[in-house]
Parts: C-alpha cells; sequence; structure tokens
C-alpha cells in the first residue's frame, strides 16, 4: 500500500518545468533565472495559492542547535574535512543575526560523501552566484528557480542594506554574472570569480561571507571511528536533526535522481520544507524542482508522515526509501512522524473519498443544490492568525476522531460542522481540534461580525462533529475510507478546510448550497491562513429546493468526481448484494438496481464463459481489485479513465460477461504507452488514437497489436 510509484507516473499535473530555458550556462543551470511562483496543482489548471507566501527571513532569527562553520572558512578548503579534524566550528548553537544554510546531499561513497571535492565547489559556487543575484536584484518580490538570491537579498537587506547599493558590490556582482553566464563548469567559472576579488571589495564580501552559516553534516557531526563522547554527542545530534533544520534554511543539493531515494535526504527535504528551502543545481546535477514543485513533494511528505503516525513507524520499510544502514529507517521514521502537516491542495479527480458529506434533512427528506450562488455575498473576516495548524495529535487520539468524526451518523447539534481536507490525516487531525477551532472562530465572530447575533446560537449549544477527506495517495488508510451522506439538522455550519479547497470542489459548493437553500448559514474557517468567511441564506430563509426521498448509498473509495448525491442517494427497494455491486464495480446508482448477468456468446467465443450462464453477483466481485487498480493506472499514467475506458466497463459489460476481457485490454494498451513515452501528452495521444478508432464499441484484443505497430510511428513523427 506504502509502495511508491515512480515518478513519471504521476502525470496529474501542470507543472512548470524547472530546466532553464535556452542554451545552458552556469547561471541558468544554478537556478538564478526567474521562476512563477505557482502553489496549487489540480487535475485541470494550476492557480496562485490563497496562503500567503512563507516569511523569507526566518533563518537568521533565533537561535537553534548545530555545530556551524562560516561561509569563509569554506573557501580555503578543497575537500570537506572530517568533524574531528576540521578547525572548531565557529557556534554550536548559532545565535540570531547570521544566516544558517543547512546542506542537503546524498553521500557518494561510504567513506566520504564527496570524494573528489564537486558538492564543496558547488557550494563555494551556488553561494557566490546566488549573492551576486541577490545584489542584482531590483524587486523585493522577485522569484527564481534556486530560491537562495531571494534569501540571501533579504538577509543583506535586513542586517547591511548599505551593501545593496554599494558600487563596487554592484560591480563585483555584474562580473560574477558575467563570468557564470561565459562558462559551462565550476572549475572554469571559480578561476574568473577569484580574480574579480579586487583589494576593495574582497574586505565587503568578507564581511557577508562572516554572517553566514554551513551545516555539513561530515564537518558538522562527528565522523566514524567515534571515541565514546562523539558517539554519545552524535547520537543526540542526530535525534535533533528537525530543530537544526528548523532555525535554518535548507540548501538541496541533489546531485541526481538518487537523491529522492535515500531515506535521509528525503527527511531533510520535508524538513526544508516546512521552515524555508532552497536548490542549488551543480553543473554536473540535475533539479528536484523544489521551486516549481512544492505541493507535489509537500502532498508526498504529508501522506508518508500520516502514514507513519496511523499505520506506525514500521511503515517506512514500505515507502520505498533507502538507507545505507537498515537500522536509521526507523530514527528516520521517527524523526519524520514529528513533523507537522503542510496541507497544501495537490488534487485531482482520482482523488479517494472516505468520511461523511453531510446534506440537510427536512421532514425526512434529502435537500440538495449544486451551488452557494443563491445566498447572500459572502463576509469575508480575519485572517485570524492560527499557530501549529498541521501538528498532529497522538495516534491513539488519531484512530479515535476516524472511528467518532468519520464514522459520523449525522450533524445533529444547533452547531454542525464539517472538516473537509484532501488528506485523511490532515482531516483526523483538525476533527479532533474542533471543539479549540470552535472557540476561536467563535470569538472572532462576535468581535468583528456585525450579524453575529443573527448567525450565532446561544453559548452552550451543542457541536456535532463530521469529517471527510478526498485523498489523492491515501497512503494513511487503515480500511475506514467508506464515503456516506449523513442528515444534517445543524442550524449553524461551519466547515473547517484547506484555504484552496472552496475553489477547486463542487462537493464544498453542494454542502455549502444544500444549508443556504434550508436558511442554514455557513462559516467557512481555514486554519492555515485564519481566513474565515461567512456565508448568509437570503433574507425569508425559505427552502429554495426540493426535497428528495432517498435511502443512502455507503460505497468504499468513492472518487471525488462521482460523490454527489446522485451516486450516494437511493431508493429504498435495492437489496445489500446489488448495492455492494454498484459500489465496488462503480456502475451508476441512478440507473437502479443491476440485471441478473448471463454470458453472451461474444463472451463465450473468447473463452469467457459458457453461452447462457448465469452471472452471479459474487463472480463479478472477484474482478473489482483489478478495476480498481487499473483505473488508478489508467489515471496515473496518461490522466485518463472517464472519457475512453469507464464506457467499456459499463453495466452491460458486466451483463455479458464481457468486462474481465476489457479489463484485460485496457492494462495492456495503458502499459504499452507507459512503455513507449515519458510524456504523458503522446501517452493521451496513442490511446486517443486506439480507442477512438473503436468509438462505440469494446476493444478488440488485436488492439493490442495495432498499439505495436503505432508506437514506431509516433516516435518517427515526433520525435
Amino acid at each position: 500500500m506504502l509502495q511508491w510509484e515512480p515518478e513519471a507516473t504521476d502525470i496529474h499535473f501542470s507543472q512548470v518545468s524547472s530546466e532553464p530555458e535556452g542554451p545552458t550556462t552556469l547561471w541558468s543551470h544554478y537556478g538564478m533565472g526567474d521562476a512563477p511562483d505557482l502553489r496549487v496543482v489540480t487535475g485541470y489548471y494550476m492557480q496562485e495559492s490563497a496562503r500567503p507566501k512563507r516569511a523569507r527571513n526566518d533563518a537568521w532569527r533565533g537561535d537553534g542547535p548545530g555545530a556551524w562553520h562560516l561561509w569563509s572558512a569554506l573557501l580555503g578548503w578543497e575537500r570537506w574535512p572530517r568533524r574531528q579534524e576540521a578547525p572548531p566550528p565557529v557556534a554550536k548553537t548559532a545565535g540570531s543575526g547570521r544566516l544558517r544554510l543547512f546542506v542537503s546531499h546524498r553521500w557518494e561513497s561510504l567513506d566520504h560523501p564527496d570524494p573528489n571535492g564537486s558538492q564543496l565547489l558547488s557550494v563555494k559556487v551556488g553561494l557566490t552566484l546566488a549573492l551576486s543575484a541577490a545584489l542584482l536584484q531590483d524587486d523585493e518580490d522577485a522569484g527564481t528557480i534556486s530560491g537562495l538570491p531571494e534569501l540571501m537579498a533579504a538577509f543583506v537587506r535586513d542586517t547591511e542594506p548599505s551593501n545593496l547599493v554599494e558600487p563596487a558590490l554592484l560591480e563585483w556582482a555584474a562580473g560574477v554574472k558575467t563570468a557564470a553566464e561565459d562558462s559551462a563548469t565550476e572549475t572554469d567559472f571559480w578561476t574568473r570569480a577569484q580574480a574579480l576579488e579586487g583589494e576593495y571589495v574582497r574586505p565587503l564580501l568578507n564581511r557577508i561571507r562572516d554572517g553566514v552559516l554551513v551545516w555539513y553534516d561530515f564537518v558538522s557531526m562527528f565522523q566514524s571511528p567515534r571515541t565514546g563522547d562523539e558517539e554519545q554527542e552524535f547520537r543526540r545530534e542526530l535525534l535533533e536533526l528537525n530543530d537544526i533544520q528548523a532555525n535554518a534554511a535548507t540548501v538541496v543539493i541533489a546531485g541526481d535522481a538518487q537523491y529522492l531515494t535515500r531515506a535521509w535526504c528525503f527527511l531533510e527535504l520535508c524538513g526544508g520544507m516546512r521552515h524555508h528551502i532552497v536548490e542549488l543545481i551543480p553543473s554536473w546535477g540535475s533539479s528536484v524542482g523544489i521551486g516549481q514543485s512544492t505541493p507535489r513533494w509537500a502532498s508526498r511528505s504529508d501522506q508518508l508522515i500520516g502514514a507513519l503516525n496511523v499505520l506506525g513507524l514500521e511503515a517506512i520499510h514500505r515507502s520505498g526509501l533507502e538507507a545505507t544502514h537498515d537500522d536509521d529507517l526507523l530514527n528516520i521514521a521517527n524523526l519524520l512522524s514529528r513533523l507537522p502537516l503542510m496541507g497544501l491542495v495537490d488534487t485531482d479527480d482520482s482523488d479517494l473519498v472516505g468520511g461523511v458529506i453531510p446534506l440537510p434533512m427536512r421532514d425526512g427528506k434529502w435537500i440538495s443544490v449544486g451551488s452557494p450562488a443563491a445566498s447572500e455575498p459572502a463576509h469575508a473576516i480575519g485572517p485570524l492568525p492560527v499557530e501549529s495548524f498541521g501538528d498532529l495529535p497522538p495516534p491513539a487520539t488519531l484512530v479515535s476522531a476516524a472511528q467518532a468524526y468519520a464514522g459520523a451518523d449525522a450533524l445533529n447539534g444547533p452547531i454542525g460542522i464539517w472538516v473537509y481536507t484532501t488528506q485523511r490525516v490532515l482531516s483526523l487531525a483538525w476533527a479532533a481540534r474542533a471543539g479549540e477551532l470552535w472557540a476561536t472562530v467563535r470569538a472572532h465572530l462576535e468581535a468583528e461580525f456585525a450579524d453575529g447575533p443573527r448567525v450565532l446560537p446561544a453559548r452552550g449549544s451543542d457541536v456535532s462533529v463530521s469529517c471527510m477527506w478526498a485523498d489523492a495517495r491515501a497512503l494513511a488508510d487503515d480500511g475506514l475510507g467508506w464515503t456516506r451522506i449523513v442528515p444534517s439538522t445543524a442550524r449553524l455550519l461551519v466547515v473547517v478546510t484547506q484555504a484552496d479547497l472552496p475553489a477547486v470542489c463542487r462537493i464544498y459548493d453542494r454542502v455549502v448550497g444544500s444549508h443556504l437553500a434550508c436558511g442554514v448559514p455557513v462559516v467557512t474557517f481555514s486554519p492555515e491562513t485564519g481566513r474565515t468567511t461567512v456565508h448568509l441564506p437570503s433574507a425569508d430563509g425559505r427552502p429554495r429546493a426540493n426535497p428528495i426521498s432517498a435511502d443512502v448509498l455507503a460505497a468504499p473509495r468513492i472518487r471525488r468526481s462521482n460523490a454527489y448525491p446522485r451516486q450516494l442517494l437511493m431508493g429504498g427497494d435495492i437489496g445489500a448484494e446489488n448495492i455492494e455491486l454498484l459500489a465496488a464495480l462503480r456502475l451508476d446508482p441512478g440507473e437502479g438496481q443491476p440485471a441478473p448477468g448471463r454470458v453472451s456468446e461474444t463472451a463465450a467465443e473468447a473463452g469467457l464463459g459458457l453461452a447462457g450462464a448465469e452471472i452471479p453477483a459474487a463472480e463479478m466481485l472477484l474482478h473489482s481489485e483489478h478495476r480498481v487498480r487499473l483505473e488508478a493506472l489508467a489515471r496515473c499514467t496518461a490522466a485518463t479513465w472517464d472519457e475512453w475506458f469507464a464506457p467499456r466497463l459499463d453495466r452491460s459489460a458486466w451483463a455479458v460477461g464481457m468486462a474481465p476481457l476489457q479489463l484485460d485490454v485496457i492494462e495492456q494498451i495503458v502499459r504499452a504507452a507507459f512503455d513507449a513515452f515519458e510524456n504523458p501528452f503522446k501517452r493521451r495521444r496513442l490511446l486517443k488514437v486506439l480507442v477512438t478508432d473503436h468509438d462505440g464499441y469494446a476493444l478488440p484484443p488485436w488492439i493490442v497489436e495495432q498499439a505495436a505497430e503505432l508506437i514506431p510511428m509516433l516516435h518517427e513523427r515526433e520525435p
């Protein structure tokens, strides 16, 4: 369950490539060029995040543990020394006023992380380029692919702002940029860069360099062989790695794709994202795309953190992460499990929905409308700062929250709180803190909202809580992933959700709109920003929707694209066996219960049974897992399922016994597309050509041979 697929299969994206356009020079390769700040990724588009940008000046405020070395000291080293042979660190507890840079890298050998000194030279070159880019920036809001220049600029602006307009430094910076644009290797550039440091500019540069501290594990932690005291300090520092990173900016030097497979590196990547993270991309290395891919890595780290908290630290062994010493994995898991969730929205229509969807119930009938557009204009209050929104409670609390709130039968108090996020564990964590969050929101509404008396029930009114999630990966799923609509009789609905989710989700629209249609005010609160929005119903408060008589279909692992009342509300004349079948095979409940199946002559000719033989529901259910896995494969390989493949697995395909054959054919052509092309759009083109040639018909087995013939042609046309 926790085994991650290769990144090439994850194409629900609108990502901007982090690779620089045009000829590659050292300047562009190191990420000194401009980059967009795009934060919210969905299956359809990207948009700016409603979350405020993280402050960029926290890496030199406060203090923190760790053995730190001056940037200026690095200039005299050709190779990283062991901690035992290195000059004493400038600080074992780095104080305020110095920029702290935590270098995250992969060890290149068991004896030494950087045997030929290429990482050390890249750090020296990267810091030099970043400082020059910082001095040349004329916009405080500028953003680069690396992220280090704007950090440097903020540090200089805050500590010695006169350096930003010092002519000698500006001339040096311009010369460095020219040298970097004329160089393809670090060695070539470094010779030119050193020649640019004249007698006047060098003292100015050294003043800045003496204000920058570097942490690199080999020179900052005692290395083997260690004395008893050194071993004790090494173990202590290992366990406080999160704290060492917490008050620093993490500088990633990935080198190659293996960086992302190493457990220590992934831990450092996760820690850096939660505080401040930048990247340097050496001429010999590749980018992990931290600047443009923060949501992707944040989502993956949140998923693993959630899995470790729900399933136990042993789940690290299923993550695909590797460590030289297996014993290290549990230490890494322990450090990961303590990190807070980031809760960024990174989502698509393949998200698995679990928990409950509250819809109003009046006089025994459901109220369901699709949009809150009929409400009065929303009133925004805030932002209301809420600290530590991503902290997780103990695992036992998460288990209790799953049982009580994901398994809620109703929202039946005067105040109903519905927690809805794109991560299962985040929903459970916020649901467990529902009382605390509501107290904060209520106090804010009473103080700042003029219509407070109209909206707020009396103090002491009962509060009921439910939660739901639409989780793209669901690594922390423990089997409680059923989706249900539950009746809401609340007189005030409080939606606790991520700041970016309402803009991209119709489930949110339906829940809000349905409550407004019943005259129920809705308060939406986003803990990570503190923004509070109040939706008021029409002044007359009269319902604006026709009530629906229906029973609830509880379905396992519904997706966000079909978690609507038509899929979940049904007439009461359908049996339990048919409900299970509808849910497992994703058949449309709106068409009623499935008809008894019998093998058709065509299916019999394909070896799928005897013509006319009955196909019991239990036999159809045997194919449920294959169907679910195949849907995930198709969505992840070419962002497709509903348009091309789902129609081949409708009621009739199951009723006549052809669906198993369709599953096999679909899997073969999807895997062929994946193996043939790295570009997901080329995969889509191949599949579209294959499928549309059989529009309205089942896919024949020989379509696999047709795919093999088309692939070379597409390669030839589009190299």
